[in-house]
């Protein structure tokens, strides 16, 4: 047998460890995976943070659900073998564990009764329904999802009861979570003291089951049926209806959808405000970050991360996790913001932050200001007009009067992602693809709508009525300028800019149908 240092718990940080299998003269060795879980890697690398080499192979992850997570067996066609266990600095978890013996290919394995389930299946004792044999020695593996529990439910249960010297179990057992069963109930014996409940919780995202008999009598032995079942609630600074937008004080860690277990999904929008405890700075560090490759090396315009609106991350590498990326923020307040395109997916991210003391601020860290948040009363000016310059001036003196609106209600940690999804309108330029009139030499030559040139209904902000209505107006006028006059002739990434402001218009007017629903 082999397990990773520390099994069951986690593995230590930049191990390298050797493991030299033997096999009989003449026969091939044979290694079978009963517990595995180890950090994935990323997009281009998939184990390249923490990995497993069995006959020249890297394995690494959760679950069969991911690319690069081992078969439950391997045969090898040699009398020796080495298998490498390699780890960096980053994140450990509990590790591995593997059997391996002597195998002959002509020799029958018939009788082997060893099993590896995920997530759900049924476990039967050997030959069920009839009785099992004599000597009988099976491991079951079973394995659920992270943030899962295991969960066996008992549907019949005859094993061999006692044990020499009074043992309550010594003959024939079946082990669950540390645990000795045996013995039988029915309506006139009763229940035998070592048999077990008919439902069996297990803490835990793996564990192995055990049935051992000798060679004495044999009963009609066992079946067990295997699910998974969440585990702890989720952590209270988590907004549980929609976990893409939270709101974290302190210090925390925050994961891209799926991570790291799949990629995350499409067309993303996600915003994480982080409040500092009081009278400190913010300290973010970006340990793991795995997106669409930019078009552009170091320009990120499709799938990013974006650290308070000044600091944007993205591409497939590796970040060193003894050296990760750090962001110092000289505020009490940041917002870290997610966003991802319908083309290709990846692995996703994960950042740290914490709360740090001002005068310990590192002069080799990437420091930033937090953003400004303008608060304004001033009645709305009423010379609007179609023009370009004047119509985004008032769309931005719309925001800022729904803003301040926003952050004096209820709910104000949906206010970073109004704010966000205004500032990827804006950091577009709109004011520049702004045409009056004539043709759009764009969509003349590719076949895109043309402008319509239909006037736009001037909406203005309306403290006396709820921010739901607000967001509403500003998203309908915003989109309604966009189709009458957005012409995207000479942008590097017209079709693709296009989609983008309508997808954020539409999207203001969501987060005011969230305000208005009941």
């Amino acid at each position: 047998m082999i397990e990773s240092p520390n099994y069951p718990t986690n593995y230590p940080p930049r191990v390298n460890c050797a493991y030299t299998l033997q096999s009989e003269p003449g026969k091939q060795i044979r290694i079978r995976v009963t517990n595995f879980a180890l950090e994935p890697g990323y997009h281009s690398d998939p184990c390249g943070y923490d990995s497993l080499t069995i006959d020249g192979e890297q394995y690494c992850g959760f679950n069969n659900a991911y690319s690069e997570y081992p078969q439950e067996e391997f045969i090898i066609d040699a009398e020796a073998t080495v298998v490498r266990f390699e780890t960096d600095g980053g994140t450990q978890y509990s590790g591995f564990r593997l059997e391996f013996d002597s195998y002959d290919p002509n020799e029958s394995d018939s009788d082997s009764c060893d099993l590896a389930l995920f997530n759900d299946g049924v476990i039967e004792s050997p030959q069920y329904p009839l009785n099992y044999p004599d000597d009988a020695n099976c491991a079951y593996s079973l394995q659920v999802d992270p943030g899962h529990y295991i969960k066996i439910t008992v549907t019949h249960f005859d094993v061999e009861e006692g044990g020499s010297g009074g043992a309550l179990c010594g003959y024939d057992t079946l082990t669950i979570d540390g645990q000795d069963y045996c013995g039988f109930a029915n309506a006139i014996d009763g229940v035998y003291a070592g048999y077990p409940p008919e439902e069996i919780i297990i803490e835990a995202e793996s564990t192995v089951i055990q049935f051992q008999s000798d060679g004495a009598e044999t009963y009609s032995g066992f079946r067990l049926e295997f699910d998974s079942i969440p585990g702890a609630e989720p952590s209270p600074t988590v907004e549980p209806s929609d976990a893409c937008f939270q709101s974290l004080t302190g210090s925390g860690s925050v994961l891209s959808t799926g991570f790291p277990f799949q990629f995350y999904g499409a067309n993303e929008m996600c915003a994480y405000t982080l409040q500092a405890d009081p009278g400190m700075d913010i300290l973010v560090r970006i340990t793991h970050l795995d997106t669409e490759e930019p078009a552009t090396p170091g320009v990120c315009f499709n799938d990013f991360l974006d650290v308070n609106y000044e600091n944007r991350f993205c591409g497939s590498f590796a970040i060193n996790p003894t050296d990760p990326e750090e962001i110092w923020i000289n505020s009490e307040n940041a917002v870290v913001t997610w966003t991802s395109n319908d083309a290709v997916q990846a692995m996703g991210f994960r950042f740290e932050f914490e709360s740090v003391d001002p005068t310990d601020a590192p002069t080799t860290t990437t420091t930033t200001e937090a953003p400004t948040t303008t608060t304004t009363t001033a009645a709305p000016a009423v010379d609007v007009t179609q023009e370009g310059a004047s119509f985004w001036a008032h769309f931005s003196e719309f925001y800022e009067l729904t803003k301040a609106q926003m952050e004096s209600g209820d709910r104000p940690w949906k206010t970073p992602h109004f704010t966000w999804m205004f500032n990827n309108i804006m950091n577009e330029d709109p004011v520049s693809y702004s045409q009056m009139s004539g043709d759009c030499t764009w969509a003349l030559e590719t076949g895109n709508p043309h402008p319509t040139y239909e006037a736009v209904e001037i909406e203005f902000f309306d403290a006396s009525v709820d921010r739901c209505v607000n967001l509403m107006a500003m998203s309908d006028m915003g989109l309604s300028y966009v189709e009458s006059y957005a012409c995207m002739t000479g942008h590097p990434k017209p079709r693709g800019t296009l989609r983008r402001w309508k997808m954020w218009m539409n999207g203001i007017r969501e987060l005011g149908e969230f305000f208005c629903s009941p």
